[in-house]
């Protein structure tokens, strides 16, 4: 068997999961890819516009603590991907044993975008 065959054989039955099929994942999985795409385009157009060191951090108390390249705040649209996937894995790995959970790691990744849109926000805010 060729190997594209036998992975796309294997994602087929991964998707065919009573996880993937639940409508309340489904919608918490696509809500949290919307985010996690508006995310890296958003952090992306902060990246692209300047090619100088940028605030990284602001404190009320000391200012601006932590400059460093552009390309840096794309760490925060990477570790919500990388949450994203994790939640995914747990929430398919535990769903025949515990529902419940697995709507609580859903709506976790969602929550952590919306978060993490935050603070990308403020990252824009400090740097304009």
């Amino acid at each position: 068997m060729k190997p594209e065959a036998y992975f796309l054989k294997k994602a087929k039955l991964i998707f065919r999961n009573d996880y993937f099929k639940d409508g309340i994942i489904r919608i918490c999985l696509a809500l949290s890819l919307i985010l996690d795409t508006v995310l890296w385009f958003y952090i992306g157009s902060l990246a692209k516009q300047s090619h100088y060191s940028i605030a990284l951090h602001y404190t009320v108390y000391f200012g601006i603590d932590l400059l460093g390249e552009s390309k840096q705040v794309l760490v925060i649209a990477l570790v919500g991907l990388i949450i994203l996937i994790t939640n995914v894995i747990l929430g398919y790995r535990i769903y025949s044993y515990n529902k419940l959970s697995s709507y609580f790691l859903a709506i976790t990744s969602i929550l952590v975008h919306f978060f993490l849109f935050l603070a990308a926000y403020g990252l824009v805010l400090i740097n304009s």
